[in-house]
């Protein structure tokens, strides 16, 4: 009988890495930027070892695509989910997996995403990034960072302090049980967590220890908008809520309010405020439609200009052709998100797409009405916008595509490789929901 081996580091007395077989619980899986960064073994792992914790490492040497079943096994068990996103790599694969995991890991999914600035002028595995591919990364990462914000995932800048603030959740969570009743958060309660970040005794907690502290007492992410949308009737005594920093009575007083408005369902989707303080803030109307700025049937995403020519060659003649409306999505963003009716997302060969695989993944996730249409570079000759791909770059690229179209199966999507294929399922589903 064969075993998975997997790459999961378990600490000893002498912090020795043993290898366990089969998939196992363990406290944090390291996903993210992999080869050629080493912030794994210089920064997390031994963070994680000198706090005693459990960690899945998934970064090999060689990648292949039976990796992609026992990796998903491996999230499924585990606590925390920290995700890296650095500039040292072009992040597609962590960038997709990300988005794809701020739905259904809301509570368990903390990021890393370096400033999208620090992407030009940076080499990968020793090739230089083009203008116009630091462009194409940039994008996607603000489609990420907006979705993870939105979604009230811990977003943090720097590895320390997403460590920090893992190492205070998994600590706290050994000593409390998972569901939190309002009848444990007492004055007491909330002191104890603030001085857990105010490790100066200063007497204040800065604004990302104040979301992780939140998240202790209530188990439950808490995003910057939703901080800022918190109203206060006495706010001018206790100051502005978005600050550098936080005394104690203003975290109590924040923390007090916030908790006041959690759900009385433990297994509730909410996130203790009214749905339009949650919503995205999205425009009522949508602009460029064919005919209206109302609802569309079709909404077509995907890199559109210079050789990229689907929608107009393809798309837009067989919409027409059944008497359907549509809106082309001319920037990666949310906004069209609320008057989506179907989506067809093409990731065609000749584009990296990088910010609609990524914004995919995140549609798949909220199981939106869509359809995928995936082309895989060509893996001897690959040129984008006039500039020919590395295999390097070929190969990251394509690994994208097979990722996503392995969350598109789990998430019963429909994919084909040909875009008139995908319109056509795309009219069909538009027809039956006449």
């Amino acid at each position: 009988e064969q075993h998975t081996v997997l790459n999961v580091g378990f600490v000893l007395h002498r912090y020795e890495t043993i290898y366990i077989e089969g998939v196992n619980n363990f406290d944090v899986f390291l996903g993210g930027s992999c080869n050629p960064t080493t912030w794994r073994k210089d920064l997390a792992i031994p963070y994680l070892q000198q706090a005693r914790l459990t960690f899945y490492n998934p970064q090999v040497d060689h990648w292949s695509e039976d990796l992609i079943e026992t990796e998903h096994a491996a999230k499924e068990n585990a606590s925390i989910l920290l995700y890296v996103i650095d500039s040292q790599t072009r992040n597609v694969v962590g960038g997709i997996e990300s988005a794809s995991l701020t739905c259904g890991h809301r509570n368990n999914l903390v990021l890393v995403i370096h400033p999208p600035d620090a992407v030009t002028g940076s080499t990968v595995a020793g090739e230089q990034i083009s203008s116009r591919e630091a462009d194409d990364i940039r994008e996607a990462l603000t489609v990420l960072h907006e979705i993870a914000t939105d979604q009230g995932i811990l977003v943090f800048d720097n590895i320390p302090l997403a460590l920090r603030g893992i190492t205070q959740i998994l600590k706290h969570e050994t000593h409390q049980s998972n569901s939190t009743t309002k009848s444990n958060i007492t004055y007491g309660n909330i002191r104890h967590v603030f001085n857990m970040f105010d490790t100066k005794v200063s007497g204040k907690i800065n604004f990302f220890d104040a979301m992780v502290a939140l998240r202790l007492l209530t188990n439950q992410n808490t995003s910057e908008r939703e901080i800022m949308n918190l109203k206060f009737e006495d706010c001018k005594a206790v100051g502005t809520i978005h600050q550098e920093y936080f005394t104690f009575d203003q975290f109590h007083l924040f923390s007090s309010k916030y908790y006041l408005r959690l759900p009385e369902e433990p297994n509730r989707k909410f996130d203790g405020f009214d749905i339009t303080d949650r919503s995205l803030c999205l425009p009522r109307e949508c602009t460029n439609t064919t005919g209206s700025s109302k609802i569309v049937d079709i909404y077509l995403v995907g890199e559109n200009g210079y050789d990229i020519k689907w929608t107009k060659d393809i798309a837009v003649p067989m919409i027409k052709k059944a008497n359907l409306t549509y809106h082309i999505v001319t920037k990666m963003d949310l906004s069209f998100l609320s008057n989506a009716c179907t989506m067809l997302f093409v990731i065609p060969n000749n584009s990296r797409s990088l910010a609609t695989m990524t914004l995919a993944a995140y549609c798949i996730a909220k199981n939106c009405k869509m359809v995928l249409c995936i082309q895989h570079l060509s893996k001897n000759n690959s040129t984008v916008r006039g500039e020919k791909l590395t295999q390097t770059a070929i190969n990251d690229y394509n690994r994208g595509r097979m990722y996503l179209a392995d969350f598109a199966s789990r998430g019963k999507v429909p994919v084909s490789e040909s875009i008139a294929e995908a319109v056509e399922i795309v009219l069909q589903k538009c027809q039956w929901n006449k």
